[in-house]
């Protein structure tokens, strides 16, 4: 942990925002001041990683995650049901070994007509004046899928291949995300 703090950083870092603020409602003394401290320690021990136990996260949330300024690091239970999405038309056969887990191309046109869609939905969510579970019905309102819904399929799909490939890729990032995934377990299990 950082021992010289600026004042830009400790307001940046240490600020108790108003959603954290409620979490302390029911706490006095020592206890409030400890359990303020311990959450803000949390989000910066986890700064920019989101790290979750996952028997497969969505592509969505992949795309969320990435737009949002943070990256998604699940720890993958069903690791041998997961596909690689290939980068472009006219590569089916290029990897030879993976063809298995290889699945449809990526819709690169999908994405960019729709980027600037996904940055609004993105925006909304981090400035607070869009609720989560909103943007999640207006995209799958009747049964039809939004096609900004679709778009962040696509983004999210790229984000989860390039991921998946890390993942299996490095032992050592294997073992941040479980060695995450325990501090999030602890933090849940001390609040």
């Amino acid at each position: 942990m950082k021992r010289n703090w600026e004042v830009k950083e400790l307001i940046e870092y240490w600020t108790l925002l108003p959603s954290e603020l409620a979490l302390l409602g029911n706490k006095t003394g020592a206890t409030r001041l400890g359990f303020a401290v311990s959450l803000k320690y949390f989000q910066l021990e986890t700064k920019l990683k989101n790290f979750v136990d996952s028997h497969g996260q969505s592509e969505v949330a992949f795309a969320f995650c990435h737009l949002l300024g943070f990256e998604l690091m699940p720890r993958l239970k069903a690791i041998g049901r997961q596909k690689l999405y290939r980068p472009c038309v006219g590569m089916s056969n290029s990897y030879p070994n993976l063809q298995p887990v290889l699945t449809r191309p990526i819709n690169w046109e999908l994405i960019r007509q729709k980027y600037d869609q996904m940055v609004k939905y993105a925006t909304a969510l981090r400035l607070g004046t869009a609720d989560p579970e909103a943007i999640l019905r207006r995209f799958t309102r009747a049964n039809v899928k939004h096609p900004t819904y679709q778009a962040l399929g696509e983004l999210g799909k790229v984000i989860k291949t390039i991921f998946l490939c890390r993942y299996l890729h490095s032992e050592e990032l294997r073992r941040e995300i479980n060695e995450g995934l325990n501090v999030v377990e602890n933090w849940n299990s001390t609040s």
